[in-house]
């Protein structure tokens, strides 16, 4: 549901959604910093995703669907473009 409020200037817009509570082990996360994947692959150090869950990288990502909070969040920082799956 949309609520719209009048500021003096701004019109802010509140959103109300549920959304089932995803596990971040079952998720494929957004890194923060993309470069750092491939070494903590191999060194099996952990890296911290845009939602603040840190993991070390075992699984493909390819095979989990995204972490909802980190695809909002990289769509915020991107202009809707996404990010790197780590």
């Amino acid at each position: 549901m949309t609520t719209p409020h009048l500021g003096t200037s701004t019109l802010i817009e509140e959103r109300t959604e549920e959304r089932e509570l995803q596990d971040p082990g079952s998720v494929a996360h957004i890194v923060k910093d993309p470069g750092k994947v491939t070494e903590a692959y191999i060194l099996g150090t952990p890296v911290e995703a845009l939602c603040g869950h840190v993991f070390t990288p075992s699984k493909d990502p390819k095979a989990l669907p995204i972490c909802d909070t980190c695809k909002d969040i990289a769509d915020i920082r991107t202009d809707g473009q996404g990010g790197d799956i780590g």
